[in-house]
């Protein structure tokens, strides 16, 4: 019930600026996290893992071309306008953090099932 009372409040009540930053972050950190179940994680955990970090590196190449547009931008109108930038790009970045964290649960789904499924005859299972 946190998660979500959280996540509705940086989807809708956060200022766009806020909210764009916030979830930036956590689609950065969520390569962090899911590299580290990679490397130490076993078993099911791994293969979901595996799964997952293919379309959160996808989010994290959208959030850092966004930042890489906005710093450009900024550079090249010589003004101090981040936050700015950040509000006219928000919807975008929500769309593809919250599509992407989707896409990342369905297909460590589906690699933890295709991970069973071929691993079933080996374990006695």
């Amino acid at each position: 019930m946190v998660v979500l009372s959280v996540a509705f409040a940086v989807l809708f009540a956060f200022p766009n600026w806020l909210a764009s930053a916030l979830l930036s972050i956590v689609s950065i950190l969520l390569l962090v996290a899911l590299t580290t179940c990679v490397v130490y994680g076993r078993g099911h955990i791994r293969a979901f893992c595996i799964g997952a970090m293919f379309p959160a590196v996808l989010v994290a190449i959208v959030v850092a071309c966004s930042f890489v547009v906005i710093t450009f931008r900024t550079s090249w109108e010589r003004n101090d306008q981040i936050i700015g930038g950040l509000d006219e790009l928000s919807g975008g970045l929500r769309f593809a953090s919250i599509t992407g964290w989707l896409m990342a649960v369905a297909a460590g789904t589906i690699s933890v099932l295709v991970s069973r499924r071929l691993t079933r005859g080996r374990d006695g299972g």
